[in-house]
């Protein structure tokens, strides 16, 4: 059922490639939506592992409370920009390839499909959505595999 696949994660699967091509160029551009919670081990991982910053590079963040996580000193010190929702990411021209988000669940829907829809990669934490017609929704949004600069999203 929906709800089985919902709860083990499994009901859609965005996975992350990196190809060799991609390596030998740029590391991936990453937007992290929330970096409270769940999103500090993202940049805790970012910040912190040589080898994973080797292959992405964090250019933005979206946090509306980001003042009050425990990164954001250092997304400051490191001059990269917080924005506090994701229409002003989309504004500004930090072009990310691939969004991480680990915001609160009743917003993976939207951040994911309005990620999609503008042709920018997705790394989703699990729970995917709120119900099984949301994760449903979100599926029908993704048409065919994502393919940009030798990274894949299937």
């Amino acid at each position: 059922s929906d709800e089985k696949f919902l709860r083990n994660g499994d009901f859609f699967n965005f996975n992350f490639h990196l190809t060799m091509s991609h390596l030998e160029q740029e590391p991936v551009r990453v937007a992290l939506l929330g970096i409270g919670g769940f999103g500090s081990v993202y940049c805790s991982n970012l910040f912190g592992n040589s080898e994973l910053q080797t292959r992405a590079k964090l250019v933005a963040a979206v946090d509306p409370f980001a003042e009050t996580a425990k990164w954001y000193p250092e997304l400051a010190k490191r001059s990269i920009p917080v924005f506090r929702d994701i229409d002003e990411l989309f504004r500004s021209d930090c072009s990310p390839e691939l969004c991480c988000i680990a915001t609160p669940i009743q917003f993976h829907k939207m951040q994911t499909i309005r990620c999609l829809e503008k042709g920018i990669g997705v790394l989703l934490e699990k729970p995917f959505a709120g119900s099984s017609e949301d994760c449903r929704e979100m599926k029908r949004t993704v048409i065919f595999p994502l393919v940009f600069n030798g990274v894949r999203i299937r």
